[in-house]
């Protein structure tokens, strides 16, 4: 009985563990603006979701992008406060658009962690989309992040080098109107992907380890 009890007690240990790793992300203060509404975009880096433990060094961000629906790019500066990484980003028209950054640690070339995050400007329903950028290691959804609300499901895949990586998925949810957080996992298939169960409105962190480097996806779903 003792190593039963045991047993479940690291497993237990394990997974807390797992969900509170130290991981870097994208993050607005508004998911679904108007156009030409000014947007904070916040880089953040640590353990509690939503909330940045300290400010990435400008030397280590690479690549912040943003992606429009009709497939253009502009980039983004942010600048350093005490534990976060800020700027401001103004979105000119309707659709949906992908926001991301690298975090590379010279002098290696790879990115350690590859992130990014999903933002719907207007009120719209993308009919086409792709979030897949090539990064070396990401999340894509298979599902228009815009159409998503409470009780939906969302199909998700996870690419490592250009190929499906069957692993751990780990889900960090800020309910809505609430103090309150989720935390699970989700076990990717052989092909990669994986259903992520939208239970609550709310702000969405999806995260991924492997073989020493990480990649996070942000988005949000409206309350009904």
């Amino acid at each position: 009985m003792k190593k039963i009890l045991i047993s479940v007690f690291m497993l237990s240990f394990l997974v807390t563990g797992t969900a509170f790793c130290h991981y870097s992300w994208i993050d607005f203060d508004n998911f679904f603006p108007l156009p030409g509404e000014e947007v904070r975009v916040f880089l953040c880096n640590g353990h509690y979701f939503p909330k940045s433990t300290f400010a990435i060094k400008d030397r280590l961000i690479s690549d912040a992008k943003i992606i429009s629906y009709d497939g253009s790019i502009s980039t983004f500066t942010t600048t350093s406060e005490k534990k976060i990484r800020s700027g401001s980003v103004v979105f000119d028209g309707t659709g949906t658009y992908t926001a991301a950054f690298l975090l590379v640690k010279p002098p290696m070339k790879e990115p350690l962690t590859c992130a990014k995050s999903i933002i719907t400007v207007g009120n719209i329903t993308e009919k086409e989309f792709s979030y897949e950028l090539g990064h070396i290691f990401e999340i894509v959804p298979q599902k228009a992040i815009s159409s998503l609300k409470p009780k939906d499901s969302l199909p998700l895949k996870l690419i490592y080098r250009d190929k499906p990586l069957k692993s751990t998925l780990i889900v960090t949810v800020k309910v809505y109107d609430s103090r309150s957080k989720k935390n699970f996992t989700l076990r990717t298939k052989d092909d990669g992907t994986a259903v992520l169960k939208i239970k609550k409105a709310g702000k969405y962190l999806v995260t991924a380890e492997y073989k020493g480097k990480g990649c996070s996806l942000t988005f949000y779903v409206k309350q009904d």
